[in-house]
């Protein structure tokens, strides 16, 4: 806030200057003290990017989580995060022998021993633990978020109240359970796609002779696909996830 406000005097001060056509004057330290601070405020963007996500991750919706689209995140933050690290490592270092070269002293190994990373290090471990510790809820996440899931399997729960319940044992069992609500998904798709399909066919008549009445000409595509859907259909019916949707299916 302070950089912007310094900026905006500096903008009017140039202005000002030039309605009397003077020399602009220039203002190097602010650049300076700018790419000075740049590297914090991403970090700090960063963090509180990442906090408010997984706190949505956490606690919103859970009906609206999706593994996958979570897992490409999660390996963002990872990256970016790994990155901000390393450069603070480095800088951190590259402090430390500067200090060492104008002290013209050589750091003894208990001084080594008794180093300590500097709070941008300790705060980018902190947040590359959680993105860890998170990454390892994707694959419950994928597997309880399966598109096919229904309200009907479950209503109004939260990934902080399943993960407080430690269900990792039954893991084996909500996969089945998704795999079903896959079967039923792919079920309920195809349903829809066959009342779709219909809604792109026209059907043509033309007078019977002379007697006055209309008759449907060109019926043989019509009437090929309606026997492959009542084929499809049988064996729908025979399926044991067409439970859900037996009143639709007859």
């Amino acid at each position: 806030k302070r950089i912007q406000d310094i900026e905006e005097s500096i903008v009017f001060i140039n202005k000002e200057e030039a309605l009397y056509k003077w020399d602009q004057t220039s203002y190097p330290e602010v650049e300076v003290v700018k790419e000075s601070i740049e590297p914090y405020q991403k970090l700090f963007n960063l963090v509180l990017k990442w906090q408010r996500t997984r706190k949505k991750w956490m606690d919103g919706s859970f009906l609206d989580l999706n593994g996958e689209s979570i897992e490409l995140e999660v390996e963002e933050y990872l990256r970016e995060i790994y990155k901000m690290q390393k450069f603070f490592q480095q800088k951190q270092k590259k402090a430390e022998q500067e200090k060492e070269k104008i002290a013209g002293l050589k750091r003894k190994p208990k001084e080594e021993e008794d180093k300590q990373e500097s709070a941008t290090i300790l705060i980018c471990t902190s947040v590359v633990e959680q993105v860890k510790e998170f990454k390892e809820y994707i694959p419950l996440v994928s597997i309880l978020c399966n598109p096919g899931i229904r309200p009907r399997h479950w209503e109004q729960i939260t990934l902080r109240k399943i993960l407080k319940q430690n269900l990792s044992p039954y893991l084996e069992l909500f996969e089945n359970i998704s795999a079903g609500a896959s079967k039923e998904f792919a079920l309920e798709r195809a349903m829809q796609n066959m009342v779709e399909v219909w809604d792109t066919v026209s059907f043509h008549y033309h007078p019977y002779r002379d007697t006055g009445v209309s008759i449907l000409s060109s019926v043989d595509e019509i009437q090929t696909m309606l026997d492959d859907q009542i084929v499809k259909t049988q064996t729908m019916r025979g399926s044991p996830f067409i439970k859900p949707f037996e009143t639709e299916i007859k």
